[in-house]
């Protein structure tokens, strides 16, 4: 049972609710038509000792194990504020403090903005340099979807398909092969773990096919990304599609592809 701070936002006309948690400035759960569009672990920590495992989590200012800091950030685990709320809408803020400066040394505002109407939920964090020195810093949200059972199939069969990759280079990590993605649109297959790589700005990644009929599509928008004079950016979009029966697992990025069958793979 959860123990931690909790908000919920609803908006009126289509039912749909979202759920988020202080702790993290997680989003939990957002439900259309009875229909939860994210997915939660069964082995998720709901107490504040731990990340939680799925929904939205926020990796801040680190992604992965990529540098000293706690894997994927401290944002995951830190207490936000709330900004504000209302119909259809939630907006949650971090700050830099004396426990961040202490791992982290720059002076930063993070804001998570969602908002929502029926089969529709549009997020977007926003990164702000409050001080007067350049930082570099990593951020996405890890995305956690809960896909149908006939998401992804063995032969070509699924419903799932991902288009906005086609030019992109890319690492096969199982089989150590580099090559060019030349398809416009396709269908993962089996055990797929690929690492695409593109400088941000260049299209969005479209995922059809995920879960229906209410949550049907996912589209990760890459415009506006670009270098500024005083903030680098290493920009990573992260969705996690999970079908719990059988489990399987996709992630998709620009660059990254990954499909397990096992929930071990979720961090």
């Amino acid at each position: 049972m959860s123990t931690l701070p909790t908000v919920t936002v609803h908006h009126s006309s289509s039912g749909s609710k979202l759920v988020a948690s202080l702790f993290g400035g997680h989003i939990l759960s957002y439900t259309y038509k009875n229909q939860d569009a994210l997915f939660i672990s069964s082995r998720a920590v709901l107490d504040g000792s731990k990340p939680i495992r799925g929904g939205i989590p926020i990796a801040f200012p680190q992604f992965a194990a990529q540098g000293p800091l706690p894997m994927h950030g401290f944002a995951r685990t830190s207490t936000w504020e709330m900004r504000g709320s209302g119909d259809g809408y939630l907006e949650l803020s971090l700050s830099s403090s004396e426990t961040t400066m202490a791992q982290w040394p720059h002076p930063f505002n993070l804001t998570l903005r969602a908002d929502f109407d029926g089969p529709t939920l549009r997020t977007s964090l926003t990164v702000e340099n409050t001080g007067d020195s350049t930082f570099s810093f990593e951020a996405l949200q890890h995305t956690y979807l809960a896909g149908g059972t006939d998401c992804i199939g063995e032969m070509g069969e699924g419903t799932l398909s991902v288009s906005g990759l086609a030019g992109m280079a890319y690492f096969a990590k199982a089989t150590q092969e580099e090559g060019i993605e030349v398809r416009d649109e396709f269908k993962p297959v089996g055990e797929f773990d690929r690492v695409y790589r593109s400088p941000p700005g260049s299209g969005d990644v479209v995922v059809r096919g995920i879960r229906g009929p209410s949550f049907t599509k996912v589209t990760v928008s890459r415009a506006g990304f670009t270098k500024q004079p005083q903030l680098r950016v290493a920009l990573f979009v992260f969705i996690l599609i999970v079908i719990e029966s059988p489990m399987r697992v996709i992630a998709v990025s620009p660059l990254r592809l990954y499909n397990s069958g096992r929930e071990r793979g979720l961090r």
